[in-house]
Formats: structure tokens, C-alpha cells, sequence
């Protein structure tokens, strides 16, 4: 249902017949460990991240958090996603102040 829902999107056109047509590779790719970190089968090889991100929610939402963290880590930078290290030091003296 939700596939069928992103035809009406530019760009995910002929979606619910790709993964008939080409189902050995949506499965591989829908069965990878990694999924937003691959290559979409052929015909949607070339889609925007973000529309990547649409498709990832819809077909494998279990993979979401990871590909929205590499979203951010790729507009905005690393810096955005990594925790600084922990300085007790540094808290000590914030809370002594």
C-alpha cells in the first residue's frame, strides 16, 4: 500500500512494477544487512537521498534511524551526530562556578 502511495511522488514512477520485474534484486537489497548504505536496484539507482529515505521508510523502517543519520552526517557533518568525549574536568569546573 505504502509503495503504491509513493508512485504519486516524482521519481518513484513504475516502483510497484520494479519490484515485480526486478524482484532478485530488491530482494538482495531489501535483505541486506545494511540497506541504506547500498545501491537500490538499477532503476532507482540514481534517486535523490532524501527520496532514498522515503523508500528506506516505506520498505525497511527498521533501518530508518541509521539513514537519517547518515543524512545529517552528510549535510551537516559529523559533528551533528558524535557525542564530544566525557571530561569530568571539564563539569567539575561548570559546576563549580
Amino acid at each position: 500500500m505504502d509503495c503504491k502511495s509513493l508512485e504519486y511522488i516524482d521519481g518513484f514512477n513504475g516502483l510497484t512494477d520494479s519490484l515485480a520485474s526486478d524482484y532478485l534484486s530488491w530482494k538482495k537489497w531489501f535483505g541486506s544487512e545494511k540497506a541504506e548504505e547500498i545501491d537500490l536496484p538499477k532503476t532507482f539507482k540514481d534517486i535523490s537521498f532524501f527520496h532514498k529515505m522515503m523508500l528506506i521508510k516505506v520498505l525497511r523502517p527498521d533501518r530508518m534511524t541509521y539513514s537519517l543519520r547518515n543524512f545529517v552526517v552528510e549535510k551537516m557533518g559529523k559533528e551533528y551526530t558524535e557525542q564530544p568525549p566525557f571530561d569530568i574536568n571539564e563539569i567539575y569546573a561548570e559546576t563549580t562556578e
